[in-house]
């Protein structure tokens, strides 16, 4: 997925309680999908928990954080992002959403609007 032009987001939901990552969602050209048992699952915006999920932390997953060791970089192809492996295997937390990605939401913040890189001051 990093290496095409095809817009891709993956956006990682931090619960504020347990600190843990406890949805992952991709949002692409071809619609939303939720990470689930390893696999991402086509839903909608109703059959998503999005809106119900106001008070999570979102960071925005950044595809140049996933750093292969030269001999493992030819055999990339099939293999998911390392934020999303580590969902994938329970062990992603706040730290690792801070890791690789880029605070999307906050809703404790005092600003109004996040800045993004793409807007002009």
């Amino acid at each position: 997925m990093a290496g095409s032009n095809i817009p891709i987001d993956v956006f990682m939901y931090v619960n504020p309680e347990t600190r843990v990552v406890d949805e992952l969602y991709c949002v692409s050209p071809w619609g939303l999908t939720r990470r689930e048992a390893g696999e991402w699952l086509p839903i909608t915006r109703e059959e998503s928990n999005i809106d119900e999920m106001d008070t999570y932390l979102v960071y925005e997953l950044d595809w140049s954080t996933d750093y292969l060791a030269m001999e493992d970089a030819a055999d990339d192809d099939d293999d998911d992002h390392a934020a999303i492996t580590d969902f994938d295997m329970d062990r992603l937390d706040e730290e690792g959403a801070k890791k690789y990605g880029i605070l999307s939401i906050d809703p404790n913040s005092q600003d109004d609007d996040l800045v993004l890189e793409d807007e002009e001051l």
